[in-house]
This record gives structure tokens, C-alpha cells and sequence, in this order.
């Protein structure tokens, strides 16, 4: 849970003022006293406050940051956990949770011209329901259907509050128009302190891979170290513009190395085929660090080559804020290995980094680390590869194709 993770901080102290629940470790009840009484009591500058309540098999979670001195707050956190990826926007009900049956409804239509405030409506003309009988809770899905002969319309799953006579009368239906909501599959991560004397691990490449394999690093506990031919993505952008402009071309740094990968200026499209309980987390992430919040709903979600750089150098700061130390314009060269087993990396500059534990996220253009690693006996098989071309054409024309005589106001 968010709260219990954070109480393990030294510099932060968990409380729950209401008596819901207590909570192990760090955390303690606050009773009838103030934050700045609690504050001085424990010896922290901050606390963490929250609380959470059971609906059905889910969970939702409050949270809030409050400087103990002046009680301001400064930040809100609301998080429900059950079904589908990690929420968007979420309404929290007024009513009895005990009264309350949260089920999911697919495919329900709303008009280009609608306002998402009418979807409790929606909902209930398309259930044949009192409007006063659900809520929404989130918009777990949301996508765009263009097919041809029929104006363009949005299609959302929802997850909705019912009464539990509701929920057995909508579930008997044959067929059901809605279905019960599913615990979402949740990859646990166990925590460690990194041992003393311990090396820290090396990811070498900081593309998506190599990135997220420092990010569930320090989830676990660790400080790794991660190695990058290219520079940094501001310093690196502003190279590429210099070489289009007429400058030297840099083979460490360009459109296929530094921070970010490959694909830091592509414009971000994220969907995928993958139906692996992760990719809700990445975009969880993604969204925690400036990408658009819409990407947790939209069926296509796309963060934009503008935000791409901002939001890789957020998460930069938040993994080094954790204790990750980032080298760039260091390159691999090679690995060290005696009896089977990893004991350091070369590196140009810098000569070798001791570690046991090497996380390879070159991508796929380091063709030299490639072959270094062939020579060194490191295990391979090919993998199919796609290819594209991008054809540009005028809005408007992609507009009447896609949409028909329609155009498209919502996106």
C-alpha cells in the first residue's frame, strides 16, 4: 500500500487521525491530537495522513501530505485498486460503502457533442435505471468508434455504484449488459535494503527498458547505477538542432542514443497488444511524471513529441532523488566475467564498475555492445522487427477519411 510504503521513510511519519485502521511499522494512530502535536511527538516536518475503505473486493485509498508546522497541504492522493489499469479521475460516493456494489459497463455510447457529466445520465437511459440509483466511480476505458456509416461516437467502460439488489438484477440478464468487476492481477515487489558493501547493480541504457529497470530497482530498495553512451535529454535535443542546422554529427548522441531512447522524439504513441498487469503501472508512471492524464483512460493513449523530453527528465530526477546515479556519455565496452558470473563492466570513460547484477537495455542500434556481447558468449536469437513509413497528409483530408463528413471535435 501506498501509506505503509511510505512510513518506512525516516524522515516521515504515517498517522490516521479517524481510527479506521492501524497501521504496522511506522504508522500510528493520531487519536484527538493536532499534526503539530503529533509532529513534535514523533520529530518529522511531514506526515503523511490517510485512510481507506473496503468496497466489495476492492479498496479505495486516500492520502494527503501535510507540513506539520502550518498544516498546509501539499498534495492529494486518491487510488483505487481492483479493476482495470490505474485510475483517472475518480468520484468518490457519499453513500454507505456497505450499500455499495461497483460492477462494469461496456461499450456504453456517448455523442462527440456530450459532456462526460452525462454519463450517470447515459448510464441510466441505457440501463432503463433511476439516474439517483448509480454513480459513476471511473472511466476505466475510452476510445473512439469511427466505423463507417454512422457518426462518429465515443465508447466508454465504465465502472458504476449500484445498489447490490441492482447488481443481482443487471447480472441475471441474459445476455448481461454489464459484469462484475475483476481484481486486477498486481506484480508484488519485495523490499530490501541494499546490503552494506554491496555493488550496486548497472543498467546500461536509459531508453524505456533501461529506465523502468531502474525504477522497479528502487521500488525494491536499491541505488543502481545506470550507464549511457548519449547525453542527457535537454543537452541532447539542443545538439540535434545544432547538427539540422549544420553542426557536426555526434555518433554517441543523436536520434538513437541518449536519454530516453529511440523513440524520445517520436510522438508517443503507447498502445500496445500486451495484456500484462505492468502496463497499467507504466502508464501510472508516465502520468505521475507529466504525460497527459488521459492517457489512463484512452483506449489509443499518445503522451505528444512535445511533453516526451519533459517527462523522461522528471523521471530522471525522481529515480536520482532515490539514490540512482546516472552516467552519461559513458559507454559500455564491455563486461568482466570469471567463472561463469558478472563482476564489473567496462566503461569509456571511467575504466570498470564493479557490480554482480548488469541490466542490458541497449536498444536495438548498439550494434558494437551487440557484438561484444556475441563475442563474449552471451546468449541470442533473433526476433521479428516492423517497419514503417510516415506519410504525411493535411489534417482535414485525414479527417473526411477517418471520420467521414463528420470532423471530429473531441480529440
Amino acid at each position: 500500500m501506498l501509506i505503509t510504503d511510505l512510513a518506512q521513510s525516516p524522515h516521515l511519519k504515517v498517522f490516521n487521525p479517524d481510527r479506521v485502521f492501524e497501521f504496522s511499522g511506522n504508522g500510528e494512530s493520531a487519536g484527538n491530537g493536532t499534526v503539530h502535536e503529533i509532529a513534535v511527538h514523533s520529530g518529522v516536518d511531514i506526515l503523511i495522513q490517510g485512510n481507506f475503505v473496503a468496497a466489495g473486493d476492492a479498496v479505495r485509498l486516500n492520502a494527503r501530505m501535510v507540513d506539520s508546522a502550518t498544516g498546509r497541504i501539499f498534495t492529494a492522493v486518491k487510488r483505487y485498486e481492483g479493476y482495470g489499469p490505474p485510475p483517472g479521475d475518480e468520484h468518490t460516493s457519499n453513500r454507505d460503502p456497505s450499500k455499495i456494489m461497483t460492477i462494469l459497463l461496456r461499450n456504453l455510447p456517448l455523442a462527440l457533442d456530450q459532456d462526460e457529466t452525462d454519463l450517470a445520465q447515459a448510464c441510466a437511459e441505457f440501463l432503463n435505471l433511476e439516474p439517483a440509483g448509480i454513480e459513476v466511480r471511473k472511466i476505466v476505458t475510452r476510445s473512439v468508434d469511427a466505423r463507417r456509416r454512422r457518426r462518429p461516437r465515443l465508447l466508454y467502460n465504465l465502472a458504476i455504484d449500484v445498489s447490490p439488489e441492482t447488481e443481482r438484477s443487471l447480472l441475471a440478464e441474459v445476455p448481461p449488459r454489464v459484469e462484475p468487476v475483476r481484481a486486477t492481477e498486481r506484480v508484488e515487489i519485495g523490499r530490501v535494503r541494499q546490503p552494506v558493501g554491496c555493488r550496486p547493480p548497472v543498467v546500461v541504457g536509459s531508453g524505456p527498458a533501461g529506465l523502468f529497470a531502474a525504477y522497479r530497482l528502487v521500488q525494491a530498495g536499491f541505488q543502481p547505477i545506470v550507464i549511457e553512451r548519449g547525453l542527457e535529454v535537454t543537452e541532447r535535443t539542443r545538439q540535434w538542432n545544432r547538427f539540422l542546422k549544420g553542426d557536426s554529427f555526434n555518433p554517441e548522441s543523436n536520434l538513437l542514443f541518449g536519454e530516453g531512447g529511440a523513440g524520445t522524439y517520436s510522438d508517443g504513441k503507447l498502445y500496445t497488444w500486451v495484456n500484462d498487469p505492468r502496463v497499467g503501472e507504466v502508464l501510472a508512471i508516465l502520468a505521475d511524471h507529466g504525460a497527459p492524464r488521459e492517457i489512463l483512460i484512452d483506449a489509443k493513449p499518445h503522451i505528444g513529441s512535445n511533453r516526451l523530453p519533459s517527462v523522461v527528465r522528471r523521471l530522471r530526477n525522481t529515480l536520482r532523488d532515490r539514490g540512482t546515479v546516472f552516467r552519461f556519455s559513458t559507454r559500455m565496452t564491455g563486461l568482466r566475467i570469471e567463472y561463469g558470473r558478472v563482476w564489473g563492466v567496462d566503461v569509456e570513460p571511467g575504466g570498470a564498475v564493479e557490480t554482480e547484477h548488469v541490466f542490458l537495455g541497449t536498444g536495438h542500434s548498439a550494434r558494437d555492445t551487440i557484438r561484444t556481447l556475441h563475442s563474449l558468449g552471451v546468449a541470442m536469437e533473433p526476433k521479428p522487427f516492423q517497419l514503417g513509413a510516415r506519410i504525411e497528409h493535411p489534417q482535414h483530408l485525414i479527417n473526411r477519411m477517418q471520420y467521414g463528413i463528420y470532423r471530429c471535435i473531441h480529440y
